[in-house]
């Protein structure tokens, strides 16, 4: 972790072992996969912002090349940092998570892993209220990842308060998050509309209004619903 360095160079560092990890993983010794592990867990939750980012990188560049194989109590303990006073241990531990959900999505529901999504989508779903933005950001986009054609069991167990979540994000003040709410809501009309169609009424007077939201990237995020709905009267 090299604390004593300067932000600089110890974010330097942190994009070389990324790159190693890329190019020569395989050829590691299991005690240095190991290692990366135990000293990532140390450093997630780095009091500087630019550490943490890069961090959230190795893990998820480690955990792919491991196909999450041996990652179980990794993310369990990234699970745990989520309970933290400390903004920086909840910060670190979302951006790792959240890259691991974009980019392992359907590995993360397997029974070899012992399915951590049964822990995780609740998780994420009860910081959809938390005060701070950043967390509602990253805990919406994470739990997006997992509504599709294959979702897990976790997510539809978990549906209704999912769409509980999403009805409270509608009137968030984040462009950002207004944003991800339409794509939440195309990516269930295209893959569950089933389990929509009890809140239609709802879902549409929020789509009216996100068509005319005055940013445009909320606006075109809600115009693709509209698209998609024609398609399936």
């Amino acid at each position: 972790s090299m604390k004593k360095e300067p932000e600089q160079i110890r974010q330097t560092a942190g994009l070389i072992l990324k790159n190693n990890i890329l190019d020569s993983y395989e050829n590691m010794n299991p005690s240095v996969r190991n290692y990366i592990k135990l000293k990532v867990l140390q450093t997630v939750g780095d009091d500087s912002k630019q550490i943490r980012n890069t961090i959230g990188h190795i893990v998820t560049t480690a955990a792919t090349k491991d196909q999450l194989k041996g990652w179980q109590p990794v993310l369990m303990k990234l699970l745990k940092m989520l309970d933290s006073p400390k903004y920086e241990h909840v910060d670190g531990s979302f951006r790792a998570l959240s890259k691991i959900c974009e980019d392992e999505a359907d590995r993360l529901d397997s029974q070899e892993l012992g399915r951590p999504l049964n822990q995780m989508i609740p998780k994420f779903i009860s910081f959809f209220v938390h005060p701070k933005e950043e967390f509602r950001k990253y805990a919406l986009g994470a739990v997006n990842h997992f509504v599709g054609q294959n979702m897990p069991q976790a997510l539809r167990v978990n549906m209704k308060d999912y769409l509980k979540g999403l009805f409270i994000l509608t009137r968030d003040s984040s462009i950002q998050i207004r944003k991800r709410v339409c794509q939440a809501f195309v990516a269930l009309l295209e893959a569950d509309v089933n389990s929509i169609l009890p809140h239609m009424k709802q879902i549409i007077e929020y789509m009216l209004k996100a068509t005319a939201d005055s940013k445009e990237e909320v606006a075109l995020e809600a115009c693709e619903f509209w698209t998609l709905l024609c398609d399936a009267q």
